[in-house]
């Protein structure tokens, strides 16, 4: 194994012994697993002047580099440079930020591992922490003792400066494989330039479901610096309830824009949400909700939800309805999935219920979902378990102590359970 700052830097030869310069710059395509090296920089300091392809060098050692007779060696302003199918290790990717390998934040590339296969150099990995810093600064002794870590090339996700541009034009699909929480740590880490970048880069399905993640003043601030058109995208592909959470903290103006943009429907879902007080059953539902008629068969029901399954696992309950719109009986998942379609109570919630009674609902029932109702009784939305959980989890955010006193009901018994109003 060799590492790309010990092997930078020694003299660049000829076949006939003559100085060239020395190495600073090694280039590698984007999209491989562990690229090979295809061309060497040759110059002074971190300036390329030349350059020169890997087929003409004959050893890459730290005693030196020697090229083959006959190399071509071309002045660097004479060459074409791809920069969007290729990295420059020195330029691009050592001391750049990346995503580290469990997504939790943003780190700092130590140095790069290299390996060689007959005449073929390739990068296998970048490590990251203290370590390489140190023995980078001369402290072998110090460096070998502190922690550091390596990071497959194949994980490498750049965060910071021109190779995250390369990245993001050559290998969009390659952050696809970040999950939405990694994806959601990386853009809370990185100017807002570049999350515009990486957002556009990953495409609005992806995107929505990253600032679904974040909190929903860093979604906010993010969805108003994206081009309208991809953030009127984004929102239509947030969970209903995610989107509105996140657009309460965006300007009335910028936001009116925003919804014109926005398919009909999906405004339309989103103005109601946001017209209820965040802080009840109406500001915490979802309006994506799935119903069915008393006639229905289950056969019915079942290809309906085939055909469009709900973005939350706890809304795949159906919720029948009379034909004024109000639940009058409810078919869960498991009733659905055993072809045992039994219609059983329901237990509608008024949309202006606090959301601590809210959680005093779930808490004293199995339900995956409870249907929310307006005030003449007619079916608007839906609560599933998952936007509950969500609200207790929030209690862990600083400053969030809505529910200290309530929570420590949760799990006694209930003092009164309260009946929707019906005209």
């Amino acid at each position: 194994m060799l590492l790309l700052t010990e092997e930078l830097g020694q003299q660049v030869l000829t076949a006939d012994g003559d100085s060239l310069g020395r190495a600073v710059e090694l280039v590698v395509p984007t999209g491989d697993a562990t690229p090979a090296v295809i061309r060497l920089g040759i110059g002074r300091g971190r300036r390329v002047r030349s350059w020169v392809s890997w087929s003409d060098v004959a050893t890459f050692e730290r005693s030196g580099v020697t090229l083959r007779p006959g190399a071509l060696v071309t002045d660097a302003g004479a060459v074409t440079i791809r920069d969007q199918d290729e990295l420059w290790l020195h330029r691009d990717v050592l001391d750049a930020q990346i995503l580290d390998a469990d997504g939790a934040q943003v780190v700092r590339v130590g140095d790069i591992v290299l390996a060689r296969a007959g005449d073929v150099l390739r990068v296998v990995a970048v490590e990251i922490g203290t370590g390489p810093v140190l023995r980078r600064l001369g402290f072998h002794r110090w460096g070998s003792r502190r922690p550091s870590h390596a990071i497959t090339w194949r994980d490498l996700h750049l965060a910071s400066g021109h190779g995250l541009a390369v990245q993001l034009a050559a290998k969009a699909p390659r952050l696809r494989t970040l999950e939405p929480s990694e994806l959601a740590a990386m853009i809370a880490d990185i100017t807002t330039q570049s999350a515009i970048e990486v957002l556009d880069a990953v495409g609005p399905t992806e995107a929505a479901e990253a600032l679904s993640v974040l909190h929903s003043d860093a979604s906010a601030r993010l969805v108003q610096a994206l081009p309208e058109p991809l953030a009127a995208a984004v929102v239509e592909h947030m969970a209903a309830d995610d989107a509105a959470a996140m657009l309460r903290s965006v300007p009335s103006e910028h936001l009116d824009r925003l919804l014109v943009q926005v398919g009909s429907v999906r405004a339309r879902a989103l103005r109601q949400l946001l017209a209820a007080r965040p802080d009840t059953a109406g500001g915490l539902m979802s309006t994506d909700v799935r119903t069915a008629r008393p006639g229905d068969s289950l056969e019915e029901i079942r290809a309906r939800m085939a055909a469009d399954p709900p973005p939350v696992d706890g809304l795949a309950t159906v919720f029948v309805v009379d034909d004024d719109g109000r639940p009058i009986g409810v078919i869960d998942i498991v009733a659905l999935i055993t072809g045992r379609a039994v219609r059983g109570e329901v237990s509608p919630i008024p949309v202006d219920m606090p959301v601590d009674e809210v959680i005093d609902e779930f808490a004293g029932r199995d339900d995956l979902a409870l249907p929310v109702v307006d005030g003449d009784g007619r079916l608007v939305g839906a609560i599933a378990v998952d936007d509950v959980l969500g609200e207790l989890l929030a209690e862990r955010l600083p400053g969030r102590h809505r529910f200290r006193d309530h929570l420590g009901r949760l799990g006694g018994p209930r003092s009164r359970r309260r009946t929707p109003r019906r005209p």
